[in-house]
């Protein structure tokens, strides 16, 4: 899917939407099942032997049942008055920004949430991908390419999908005032002792502003090590997945990309 050295190369597959993948877990549930997995994984939260995967407070603990209550009190889900909008950035290049916005995208919409990509940066992912993908999968899951977007693609209609998923790519003072005005901003970032410099850069022009840290490539010890050193309130880690648009199965994903959206 990602580039390897200096000749990217770019597979991707298209899914039926209405095949479940034999051993996968089931992807229609009814609204008082998804209400009660969701209120036990949120428990399940709360009690972790790991004090960086909890809540970090009460209060943003409290936060998170009023959201999962008001989810659940009526069945109307996708269409909004307007979009949520996500936006991401790394703060250097090839740090996972795109593989983090497609595992976001695949995640939202195995939960029914209609979402649409955004290519804010100068890649040519988008047009990679469309032309990659004129064939269909026998088997799978779906990820809706129809809402895969360069920015001058976007189209009208786009304000009444639910989440915005903004890929603004490797950060710049240019990309940087409108990746602030997201509603939830997160920033991707290495932890290795020669990525320390990007990231610090990056947290320069950003103090004060509530921003989600996400470390990637990086072990878990070493990610206790640098949260516990820069003390941040928002922090986590990337988990392993080689393939964004095949999560299904995969739990440490699905709770990482949980806590994301719980901001």
């Amino acid at each position: 899917l990602f580039a390897s050295g200096d000749n990217p190369t770019c597979t991707i597959q298209i899914y039926d939407k209405e095949t479940i993948v034999e051993g996968d877990e089931p992807i229609f549930e009814s609204k008082e099942l998804r209400r009660h997995r969701e209120l036990c994984k949120l428990i399940h939260s709360t009690i972790r032997h790991n004090p960086l995967e909890r809540y970090e407070s009460v209060k943003r603990l409290e936060k998170r049942l009023h959201k999962l209550e008001k989810k659940y009190e009526n069945t109307t889900y996708g269409v909004t008055n307007k979009s949520t909008r996500i936006g991401i950035i790394g703060a250097q290049a090839r740090i996972g920004v795109t593989h983090l916005a497609l595992l976001l995208q695949t995640y939202l919409t195995q939960c029914h949430e209609e979402s649409f990509y955004i290519q804010k940066n100068d890649t040519d992912f988008v047009s990679m991908c469309k032309e990659a993908c004129m064939y269909q999968s026998k088997k799978g899951f779906c990820l809706p390419l129809d809402l895969v977007y360069e920015e001058h693609e976007v189209p009208e209609t786009s304000s009444t999908i639910k989440y915005q998923i903004e890929d603004y790519g490797a950060f710049s003072i240019k990309k940087l005032e409108e990746f602030l005005t997201a509603d939830i901003r997160i920033a991707v970032v290495g932890g290795k002792p020669w990525e320390r410099v990007y990231r610090d850069s990056f947290m320069a022009h950003v103090v004060g502003i509530p921003i989600i840290y996400v470390y990637n490539f990086m072990d878990s010890e070493s990610f206790r090590e640098n949260s516990l050193q820069k003390g941040e309130s928002r922090i986590l880690r990337m988990p392993f997945c080689p393939n964004p648009l095949r999560i299904r199965g995969n739990v440490m994903v699905k709770e990482f990309l949980e806590r994301i959206l719980d901001d």
